[in-house]
């Protein structure tokens, strides 16, 4: 998924105005819902010269409630909704997408909480009691596979106004998540939340500064940021801090790299241009968790830089982490793009994770799966008005809420530099979202993590080995027992 990120002159076009005016010119006469189809008009929403706009009929849909069923958890509720606008703009152009669905589609949209905070397939026995009385289901992308392989998704290819090829969904999932020719949930610019989970690296301006070291940014622009590039510039640095204590304690000693089980160790894979599944067909898929190049990229990463003294691996916490990290006692620190706001006051920059060597194409960067993924339940029964409901949430996140997000990302940077948005541009367009990680196929879906807990990766091979072949029967089992179609 390619966006052009612009400068910040651009996103001020972006503004609570700019935003007023085009749901105004979006407003027009309307089909009623329980019009006839016949003589139904499209509308293409105003666009920049050249650029592909949704195409959306006009409508009206009698102020219907639209239900989204959401995670009791506020930071994934307020990604689909918000009661009012605050002087956060990411919240506000929330709070705007959502009145431009009423002023334009005539359509209230409204969130329910599950009782769950993270995972949550709380609507799985409702749909299949074909007792579901809700639109949309915004959850944790594990459990959004769990809805696909119990039958419990709508075909997304057969929403008949989302345009899955459109730049405001994600290529990465689209390409990723479709199994013979169905694809039963999906993420985009709906989601801010989407691009917010995404994996970065951060490093410290003042201590590669202290150490007359230049900034990274030139090296991942001439695609020469890799995993060896990284490593030296940490060690030079640690090498040079004077504000070591020798506790090998993250509470006060200095560190070349930190990170957590679920951030660089599962990063590490994709970093190699792998994933954990690939293929798109039932009987055709493989496993590339595990071969001669992901097991030296490990080897390498693992037990020659994080499980060295220079580095910390104790798991410690993201809280401190962050606090190391703020404390300029850490070079570098990967975490998610979100995160940022954690740094505000902080001389920091914003890198790509490194990939395992010059070889591999672009920075590949892995989604959390704690984000919000989308499903449509099987028990829908407007899938068209559903789909002109999606299709708007994610062409206007395109347009103002993720421009937004981004400036709003840079702008907690204590020194914004030019780089940062090309840094960010690289992140985005290169979003990997394998099947492997989403959907869990057994031990091999979280092999990074596993052996970041072992503190080393010098068991790869068995622990595959082991697992191989029960991951792919899984995979090509309940896949293929998905009747939906």
């Amino acid at each position: 998924m390619k966006h052009i990120l612009s400068r910040r002159a651009f996103l001020n076009g972006c503004t609570l105005l700019a935003a007023l005016m085009l749901t105004a010119s979006l407003v027009s006469c309307k089909k009623k819902d329980n019009d006839p189809d016949e003589g139904t008009q499209k509308t293409t929403v105003a666009t920049s010269e050249g650029e592909k706009g949704a195409n959306l009929p006009d409508v009206d849909y009698n102020n219907y409630n639209f239900v989204v069923l959401v995670r009791n958890n506020d930071q994934a509720a307020g990604d689909v909704w918000v009661e009012s606008t605050t002087e956060d703009d990411v919240v506000t152009s929330v709070w705007m997408r959502n009145q431009y669905l009423k002023d334009t589609f005539n359509v209230t949209l409204s969130v329910k909480r599950s009782t769950m905070s993270n995972d949550d397939t709380t609507a799985l026995k409702d749909i299949q009691s074909n007792a579901c009385d809700y639109d949309l289901i915004a959850t944790h992308g594990r459990s959004a596979m769990d809805y696909a392989v119990n039958n419990c998704g709508y075909n997304w290819y057969n929403l008949p106004y989302v345009d899955l090829s459109a730049d405001w969904w994600c290529r990465g999932a689209v390409d990723s998540w479709t199994v013979d020719g169905r694809v039963f949930c999906m993420v985009g610019d709906l989601s801010y939340m989407n691009v917010g989970q995404a994996m970065c690296m951060y490093f410290n301006k003042k201590i590669l500064s202290d150490n007359n070291i230049e900034y990274p940014y030139q090296l991942a622009i001439d695609d020469k940021w890799t995993l060896e590039q990284m490593k030296k510039i940490a060690l030079d640095c640690y090498n040079g801090m004077d504000n070591k204590t020798g506790t090998f304690s993250l509470a006060d000693d200095s560190f070349a790299y930190v990170t957590g089980g679920w951030r660089g160790p599962m990063q590490m894979l994709y970093s190699t241009g792998y994933k954990i599944v690939e293929g798109n067909k039932v009987g055709e898929f493989r496993l590339g968790v595990y071969n001669q190049i992901t097991q030296n990229a490990y080897e390498e990463y693992l037990d020659n830089f994080l499980g060295t003294s220079a580095c910390d691996a104790s798991d410690a916490g993201y809280d401190t982490m962050q606090k190391a990290f703020k404390e300029n006692r850490v070079v570098f620190y990967d975490d998610l793009l979100e995160d940022s706001k954690e740094f505000d006051g902080v001389d920091f920059g914003i890198m790509p994770w490194p990939k395992s060597d010059e070889n591999v194409y672009d920075y590949p960067t892995m989604v959390n799966a704690f984000s919000n993924s989308f499903v449509v339940p099987i028990t829908t029964t407007n899938a068209e008005r559903t789909s002109v409901i999606l299709e708007a949430m994610a062409y206007y996140g395109y347009k103002n809420t993720i421009p937004t997000y981004f400036d709003q990302v840079l702008s907690y940077k204590y020194s914004p530099d030019s780089q940062s948005t090309q840094m960010l541009q690289m992140i985005r367009q290169a979003l990997v979202y394998d099947l492997g990680y989403y959907y869990v196929v057994g031990e091999v879906s979280n092999l990074g993590r596993t052996m970041y807990l072992m503190k080393s990766a010098r068991s790869m091979s068995a622990l595959y080995q082991s697992d191989a072949k029960a991951a792919l029967n899984k995979l090509n089992t309940n896949w293929g027992n998905i009747k939906v179609s």
